[in-house]
């Protein structure tokens, strides 16, 4: 009898793709959002003051560095990351640069100009 040596699991190919998987796939990653961005739906201050925190605090930003990649005023950005409260021409810049999609802002939380 003639013995078959032992199959590990580095030994195993996983069969490729059909092209109607990868179409599909295709497909899939157009409703995806992009690798390393987040949407914020917020429902109150206090959820968007979180998010812009938690983003800055990943990348090591305070409020001055917030403020000098978006251009916006250093006092809306340290306004965004203490109350979640900023104009709205102040609210989209940052979020960009954060990397943050915005699907909901409560209006209370679009604080007026200054």
């Amino acid at each position: 009898m003639l013995r078959r040596p032992a199959m590990s699991n580095l030994d195993y190919k996983p069969p490729e793709p059909t092209k109607a998987q990868l179409e599909y796939a295709r497909y899939l990653s157009r409703f995806q959002t992009p690798r390393g961005r987040r949407t914020l739906f917020a429902r109150t201050e206090s959820d968007i003051a979180a998010a812009f925190r938690e983003e800055a605090a990943n990348r090591s930003w305070s409020a001055g560095d917030l403020a000098s990649r978006a251009g916006i005023d250093p006092r809306f950005a340290d306004d965004l990351l203490q109350r979640g409260e900023a104009p709205i021409e102040a609210v989209f810049p940052a979020a960009d640069v954060l990397g943050i999609d915005i699907a909901a802002l409560p209006l209370s939380s679009l604080g007026s100009a200054r």
